[in-house]
């Protein structure tokens, strides 16, 4: 069931109310993903902050508990994606020989 109107208006008011008060900006992002879990409801979060020029990310806040995949999950930010890096994700049994023929044609 989806927000209505009202709820709606509601809570892009608090979030506008947010954005234009002199907070923290740390203390800012967990005041509105207070807002939002109340009205959309999620159980994992993060706002990562990103270098708008470079696009590196730069810092972040968050609310999880991957923690124990988070070595696997740096590794894969720092050194590229599955297809350039499969190793990353299944270890060293990731190898071109291991590919059934079917897969080549």
């Amino acid at each position: 069931m989806g927000m209505r109107g009202g709820e709606r208006r509601r809570v892009r008011e608090r979030l506008e109310l947010l954005a234009a008060a002199e907070l923290d900006p740390d203390d800012a992002r967990r005041e509105a993903i207070i807002t939002l879990r109340r009205a959309v409801g999620f159980g994992r979060w993060c706002w990562p902050l990103t270098d708008p020029t470079s696009g590196l990310a730069v810092s972040g806040i968050g609310e999880f508990d991957f923690w124990p995949s988070l070595p696997r999950l740096v590794a894969l930010e720092e050194h590229g994606d599955l297809a350039r890096k499969p190793h990353l994700v299944v270890g060293a049994c990731a190898s071109a020989g291991s590919a059934s023929p079917a897969a080549a044609n």
